[in-house]
């Protein structure tokens, strides 16, 4: 299985918006029954805004992939910016078709992203995980990341 990494072609409408339906789905799988899928209309203007926003000089965001055969199997999505002082580089998020989930492609679209975030100066990675996802909680402490902090919900 030879697999492509790299980052998502901006000159590629489809590809940038099939990236951002992928990252739709990283939000659909970790809670399936709270999703709202977008509608078309809002996932062409997320495509149009982020092809801007990719191409700014200052790289706040990344889109990654994993392609099989030229079809996006696998994206990462990062965002640049500060966290307690420091540069850091959050997830936005991560999803791998659920065929080529225990693959290593999860692992590997995280190593890229990290090594993206050394190359733009960033101290810290950080990641929100719901706490019923346990592949991917523990692909985490493989990986080294701790837990930082606790998100704390309630229903009104």
């Amino acid at each position: 299985m030879e697999i492509e990494y790299r980052p998502i072609d901006i000159s590629d409408f489809d590809e940038v918006k099939y990236f951002f339906i992928t990252h739709e789905y990283s939000w659909r799988d970790a809670d399936p029954e709270n999703f709202i899928p977008r509608s078309d209309e809002e996932r062409e203007q997320i495509a149009k805004k982020y092809i801007i926003e990719l191409q700014d000089p200052k790289e706040k965001y990344h889109c990654l992939g994993a392609f099989l055969h030229n079809k996006l199997i696998g994206s990462h999505f990062l965002d640049r910016y500060i966290i307690e002082g420091k540069s850091a580089c959050h997830v936005h998020g991560l999803w791998v078709d659920p065929s080529f989930r225990e693959k290593g492609v999860a692992h590997k679209l995280k190593e890229l992203g990290e090594t993206w975030a050394r190359s733009k100066g960033c101290l810290l990675m950080d990641s929100n995980v719901k706490v019923s996802n346990k592949a991917m909680i523990s692909l985490n402490e493989r990986m080294g990341y701790k837990v930082a902090r606790y998100n704390f919900r309630k229903e009104l």
